[in-house]
């Protein structure tokens, strides 16, 4: 069955989700380089916490206020509550990202080793990188099942991505 056209966003939240991982993607370089050129610990460990948390911050701190992260804002769609409103609330927005949320202690651990020059073993980070993946494939799969197209993180927190005028 196809979806209304309000809810046809698929090739759109694609584009997004590019666009936010380019913005990312360019900010964790910078913070990676500035981490690798840090002369003390007492510089390179913020810097650590900002790069492990940055991505999480963004996407809930941006749908909390916005509904859209800039990606979405330029692909023209925004994340609004099933039951009526405007904006989602920031408890929606946390729950969107759930999965990132919990995932974020394994990464900021391995960041500030990283950072005052500790190699951690790999496994945890491995495991969690695994995790990532196959909640993303989880992710496409629900939002291309339903008419409404909404992913396994819209359904936990009540909302739903439509197309903006």
């Amino acid at each position: 069955m196809q979806p209304a056209p309000r809810y046809q966003t698929a090739g759109r939240r694609a584009l997004a989700f590019a666009i936010d991982a380019l913005v990312l993607a360019a900010l964790h370089t910078l913070l990676e380089g500035m981490i690798r050129l840090s002369p003390h610990a007492l510089l390179s460990v913020p810097l650590a916490i900002a790069y492990s948390g940055f991505g999480v911050a963004y996407s809930v701190c941006m749908h909390a206020r916005f509904g859209q992260t800039l990606g979405k804002w330029i692909a023209r769609v925004r994340v609004v509550p099933v039951k009526g409103g405007q904006r989602i609330t920031y408890r929606q927005a946390i729950l969107r990202d759930i999965v990132p949320c919990l995932l974020l202690p394994v990464a900021l651990w391995y960041s500030m080793a990283f950072a005052v020059g500790f190699a951690p073993e790999p496994a945890l980070y491995q495991a969690a990188w695994n995790l990532a993946w196959l909640w993303a494939i989880l992710e496409l799969l629900t939002m291309m099942l339903n008419d409404q197209r909404r992913a396994i993180h819209d359904w936990i927190a009540g909302t739903v991505v439509v197309r903006v005028a």
